[in-house]
């Protein structure tokens, strides 16, 4: 094994007379040859050590890390819990997802300005016990985004099981598996979230392409309409505005971290623009088909109950159920 300051490698030597190298896993290794993993703990990467200049990357990660599950599901509060109608809907989404990334992309800047995780750039504004409160909160909101992830995602295991899937099961999978991408490091992360949209991304084309005859601008029939004046529509605009917002500009809190191995000479501007439309680009498109499948639970009583009773993922297994893929 080789150990440098950001990464260790784990190399399998064809020589090695270690009985063990015969074991299936040692095996496997063997046909992969070297794996780096980042061991760098909090530490500054020193500017020799930054040798990432794949600045593209940077898009592609944000595109990975949107592309999910719960982006959807975000999308459908509009409609499902604010009892806004489609159009009101896109015009929220839109706004206040273009003022939720930019903060996403300031602070993605620091990261080749700095050589510093997010969370320690945060000790130089607010010291050190400063900084400890703003991670004590970032520790929440990641356990409730591991939450969310973890449930809608189990949400749609069941439904693609027939519902013979327990959703404990699925939630225990589905954390396992993240916090094994986890461990890996910053290279292999983004090689992971560089290709992990693709496939998703065309699941939700076919779905849009599938569902779209079902969309509806009207509002749902138990809405009652003596109630619903501009205030009212601004009110809860605002709110769901709001909850855009937040979900969008929630990536601040680790932003810096996916830049951080990139040189001090890094262009601030490239890497604000693709941070930027980065988020914005995955994010949107997401919430907007989100509301608009949504709006399908008032034309189609299937998918109503479906999502009744399962949620994001029975809504999901609903709309595709005519491919017979669920």
């Amino acid at each position: 094994m080789q150990n440098d300051s950001s990464t260790s490698a784990i190399c399998i030597n064809s020589n090695d007379q270690n009985p063990k190298i015969g074991s299936s896993i040692m095996q496997w290794l063997k046909k992969f040859g070297c794996f780096k993993v980042e061991t760098r703990g909090s530490d500054r990467i020193l500017p020799e050590d930054r040798t990432d200049s794949t600045i593209i990357n940077t898009a592609f990660m944000w595109m990975g890390a949107n592309t999910i599950i719960p982006t959807f599901t975000s999308g459908v509060l509009g409609p499902a819990v604010f009892n806004l109608n489609l159009y009101d809907s896109i015009v929220t989404i839109l706004i206040f997802n273009l003022l939720g990334a930019i903060p996403v992309a300031c602070i993605a800047c620091f990261g080749p300005a700095s050589g510093l995780r997010t969370m320690l750039i945060s000790r130089y504004s607010w010291g050190y016990y400063g900084a400890s409160i703003i991670s004590f909160i970032n520790v929440f909101l990641s356990l409730g985004w591991a939450a969310v992830n973890s449930i809608t995602g189990a949400q749609t295991l069941r439904v693609v099981f027939d519902e013979r899937f327990p959703l404990t099961i699925g939630i225990v999978i589905i954390g396992i598996l993240s916090l094994a991408i986890s461990f890996v490091g910053y290279k292999w992360i983004h090689y992971y979230e560089r290709y992990s949209w693709i496939p998703v991304f065309v699941g939700y084309c076919i779905l849009a392409g599938v569902g779209a005859k079902y969309f509806t601008l009207s509002e749902p029939t138990s809405l009652n309409t003596t109630i619903v004046d501009y205030r009212w529509k601004i009110s809860h605009a605002l709110s769901f505005g709001s909850v855009c917002f937040g979900i969008s500009s929630s990536w601040s809190a680790c932003a810096a971290d996916y830049n951080a191995y990139f040189p001090e000479n890094t262009s601030q501007l490239k890497i604000f623009l693709l941070t930027y439309f980065g988020n914005f680009l995955s994010m949107t498109p997401l919430e907007l088909l989100g509301a608009a499948t949504f709006t399908g639970t008032y034309t189609n009583s299937n998918w109503k109950a479906a999502y009744e009773k399962d949620n994001v993922g029975g809504l999901f297994g609903a709309c595709l159920s005519s491919l017979g893929i669920f």
